[in-house]
């Protein structure tokens, strides 16, 4: 009698099914050893005892207390975490052996003005305030808000101001900008400005809407205001009223430091009283900006008298005086300098000014012995800057653009460039048409071991400069950065543009090649 077959004992297709074994032992050949000495594996110095399957036991157990020494540790680190701020902090230690950090508010606070300069308040802060708590309590801080920046380059504003803005603590605020908020009401600015107290510096450039009436009470509203920007760069304002501005001069005098006010209507049309406040309530004024460029230029720009020397008396410390457009001249009699001179001034700004022989422009009385200008700008004027070259001996910055001299003073350029050529650092001679004049003054740039030039932009566009001239620069200023060459019709076609110095080698390899018969007219 046949035994029962078991259940299961086939498997998958009917086939019979074989045991599972996990692992065999397979026993070692020869003789056991009797000790670990006479082990093939034994190392000397190796502990090895009777006891030593108690040992690992020994060393576990003392591991064990030690983290649970550390993890106490941790856990009253935590409680004291609040008044133990000064470094960075470990918080936890999830199983995948990473570590949170917390950094310090004060470090935290430091990055986020960094971002806030950068980037602006309208695009950073909204963005920290939504990563966490603590980052969103941080975004509040007033530390953040002491440079508001709501210029038309940052945000477009309507008629309000950003959600929540003014629910922040802005009692630390010294510097507001609003340049190009062309729609911002007054009353808005106004409620700005109040909870602005310490504000130092207020930009409202191209902001249209601006009332006199609001001009006045700048005083009141910011009694620590010593920059003031209310200029226009399009069109003239007409709202802003000269006795607006006298308000604001007179009650702010002391403290002014800078001001701005180019375009106004009623500052061009009140230019000897304006200066006459200035002297009698400015004396620590430093930079004064009244350009009232025309869009048309005359053929002669309208005259004014003011008393210089008075002026410079009363505001001796300015280091920055901007007069485009702004034909200020003296009796054709006077030919000395003006004593005293402005000692500490660096920039010089009198361009779109065409003087004729019957009166003594200012330009010629500004400058003391060895003065040191970081700019100077006459472009499209008749200024002759030779007369000055005796006085100042260094310029970084030369502007003489589309300059109105005659054929006949083919070597103004050339003495100037003679005596500045190692200080300069840009030099524009933009839109000059006459050939003779800039070859000639570019000359002075000539090749040798022993000078060095400084210059690094170089801006000859619209210009009927050669192709040797340009050569030659390349070559005399090896620290020469940038070119301008766009629209330079004497030069061959692919070299009418910007070159970078990286392009340099290009360009004279074009240059040198113009011999050759190539097409000049087209590029």
């Amino acid at each position: 009698m046949s035994k029962p077959k078991r259940r299961g004992g086939k498997g998958l297709f009917g086939l019979q099914k074989k045991k599972s074994i996990l692992f065999t032992f397979q026993p070692r050949e020869g003789e056991e050893y009797s000790s670990d000495s006479e082990d093939s594996d034994y190392v000397p110095g190796r502990h090895s005892s009777d006891e030593g399957e108690e040992l690992p036991l020994n060393q576990v157990k003392k591991r064990v207390r030690k983290e649970n020494v550390k993890h106490n540790k941790v856990q009253s680190g935590k409680k004291l975490r609040n008044s133990a701020r000064s470094s960075v902090e470990q918080c936890t230690v999830s199983n995948d052996d990473t570590m949170t950090v917390r950094l310090p508010d004060e470090i935290l606070l430091r990055i986020f003005q960094f971002c806030v300069l950068n980037e602006g308040i309208s695009k950073f802060l909204p963005r920290i305030s939504r990563v966490c708590k603590d980052w969103n309590r941080l975004s509040h801080d007033p530390t953040l808000f002491e440079k508001l920046d709501l210029s038309a380059s940052q945000l477009q504003l309507t008629k309000t101001l950003p959600k929540g803005l003014l629910e922040n603590d802005l009692s630390l605020c010294k510097s507001l900008c609003l340049s190009g908020q062309t729609k911002l009401q007054n009353s808005i600015i106004e409620s700005l400005l109040t909870s602005t107290p310490a504000l130092v510096s207020l930009d409202v450039f191209n902001c249209p809407t601006i009332k006199p009436e609001l001009v006045k009470r700048l005083p009141q509203l910011c009694p620590c205001l010593s920059h003031v920007d209310l200029s226009h760069s399009n069109d003239f304002n007409t709202s802003i009223t000269i006795s607006s501005i006298e308000v604001l001069i007179t009650a702010c005098g002391l403290r002014l430091v800078e001001l701005r006010l180019a375009r106004i209507l009623a500052v061009k049309n009140n230019m000897k009283s304006l200066f006459k406040l200035l002297q009698d309530n400015c004396p620590n004024l430093e930079e004064l900006d009244l350009r009232m460029n025309p869009r048309f230029p005359q053929a002669v720009s309208p005259h004014c008298y003011v008393d210089m020397v008075g002026f410079i008396k009363g505001c001796p410390k300015l280091k920055e005086l901007r007069l485009d457009g702004v034909n200020i001249c003296e009796k054709l009699e006077t030919k000395k300098p003006y004593e005293p001179t402005l000692i500490n001034l660096k920039t010089f700004s009198q361009s779109a000014v065409v003087c004729d022989t019957s009166v003594q422009p200012i330009f010629y009385l500004m400058f003391g012995p060895d003065c040191r200008l970081t700019e100077l700008n006459i472009s499209s004027s008749n200024l002759v800057p030779t007369e000055i070259i005796d006085f100042v001996t260094e310029v970084e910055s030369c502007y003489m653009a589309d300059m109105k001299w005659k054929s006949v003073e083919v070597m103004i350029l050339y003495e100037c460039l003679s005596k500045w050529c190692t200080s300069l650092r840009v030099l524009d001679l933009s839109y000059n048409k006459l050939n003779e004049i800039l070859d000639t003054g570019l000359g002075a740039y000539k090749l040798s071991n022993g000078v060095s030039y400084p210059l690094e932009v170089l801006n000859l566009s619209n210009t009927v400069v050669s192709s040797n001239v340009v050569i030659q620069m390349i070559k005399s200023c090896k620290g020469l950065v940038s070119i301008d060459l766009t629209a330079c019709r004497e030069l061959p076609r692919g070299t009418k543009r910007i070159f970078q110095k990286n392009e340099f080698r290009t360009l004279l390899k074009i240059l040198s090649g113009a011999g050759s018969g190539e097409d000049t007219d087209s590029g």
